[in-house]
């Protein structure tokens, strides 16, 4: 148990990782290819820099957009976004964002058909100047189904109050709770079908079933099937009910 705490609390110091954008990747022929649900991070050179990305879809009808500055300050960045169909490489999306450090802005773009779609960033043109700061793309089709070993890594509860590790493999998910208070930590081990894992808890005082479902490659939501405290007693969260959402925070 100590060693694994150690190794745990070693990567929680690490800061968290993020696909980079490739250039050269200004025309679609040399695109980047987008991982669902994970953010991608680029940049623009100049007026002329446009960044080409591309995302396969199958039995989707829409993609979640997230575009997000973590540097920008106040609304004087600005980049143009532009979603293609495969099809014709008609151009169903396009508006100029302009997010904040605190404030990304979140898309649903309603899609026809499956395929190969081409997401552009681009300087927003006229007289607005392409802004130096680095933005962060995700796109997450609404039936995201991650494979196998996505999820491995290091996470962190909205709360502020503890760190998950995920390790999934053939067998199977093993979660270890780790509370920044200091007390017990617990474990966790069972499988997962599509986004959804059923776990039961294995180390750590007390006794749970626990939910997870993993809305993308980097968040996620848990919930008690079932609780009991070291005392026989009810968990403070009842089953069923929304414990705590966790972001990741860094993996391989």
């Amino acid at each position: 148990m100590r060693f694994v705490s150690v190794v745990l609390i070693a990567l929680i110091s690490l800061p968290a990782l993020a696909d980079i954008e490739s250039e050269p990747n200004n025309t679609e022929s040399i695109a980047n290819t987008l991982t669902a649900g994970t953010v991608i991070t680029g940049q623009l050179a100049d007026d002329e820099d446009f960044d080409y990305y591309q995302l396969a879809t199958s039995n989707s009808d829409s993609l979640e957009i997230e575009f997000a500055s973590p540097n920008s300050t106040g609304t004087d960045n600005s980049w143009l976004l532009l979603v293609q169909r495969p099809s014709d490489s008609i151009i169903i999306f396009q508006e100029v964002l302009s997010p904040t450090a605190e404030t990304p802005v979140n898309r649903v773009v309603e899609i026809t058909e499956n395929g190969n779609y081409i997401i552009l960033v681009a300087p927003a043109g006229g007289s607005i100047p392409t802004p130096i700061e680095n933005y962060d793309l995700t796109v997450t089709p609404n039936n995201f189904q991650a494979p196998l070993s996505t999820f491995n890594g290091v996470w962190q509860d909205d709360i502020g109050a503890a760190f998950y590790s995920v390790h999934e493999g053939s067998e199977g998910i093993l979660y270890i709770e780790l509370p920044l208070d200091g007390s017990a930590w617990k474990a966790y081990l069972g499988g997962r079908i599509d986004s959804v894992a059923t776990l039961s808890q294995v180390v750590g005082p007390g006794s749970a079933t626990l939910e997870l479902t993993f809305l993308t490659a980097a968040s996620l939501e848990a919930r008690y099937t079932s609780c009991q405290t070291e005392a026989g007693g009810s968990c403070p969260v009842p089953n069923g009910q929304l414990i705590y959402t966790a972001s990741f925070v860094y993996g391989n």
